[in-house]
């Protein structure tokens, strides 16, 4: 069994701040991998951090209430993206709610982190 890649679980990051996917089916879907850890072919070490993260933001307490103890940053980084290729994005996790910003200390990318090619 593969694990998700990097581009799957920003998908369900970003459907999750536009309303398009719950919290509760992406609890789901995380779970699924977590529980089956021993059969995943992991691939990408970080990817399997961001699933893990992932995981933090959507544990419920009550309908529509998330554990406020769980924050956190996740840095993105995709210089593959069609959109923010150049850019840094934080994805915000503080009080049960996730908040995505263009990171504005590593971005954009060049010439703040490397220099032009």
């Amino acid at each position: 069994m593969k694990q998700p890649t990097r581009d799957e679980i920003t998908e369900r990051i970003k459907g999750i701040l536009d309303g398009k996917i719950s919290r509760n089916s992406t609890d789901d879907w995380v779970n699924y991998f977590i529980s089956h850890d021993d059969e995943i072919e992991l691939i990408d070490v970080e990817a399997w951090h961001y699933l893990i993260q992932l995981g933090t933001m959507c544990v419920q307490i009550a309908p529509n209430e998330y554990i406020y103890s769980s924050y956190g940053l996740l840095y993105v980084y995709d210089d593959e993206a069609k959109i923010d290729s150049d850019v840094f994005v934080v994805y915000k996790l503080a009080r049960g709610k996730v908040e995505r910003i263009v990171d504005n200390l590593l971005s954009p990318f060049i010439p703040t982190v490397e220099d032009s090619v």
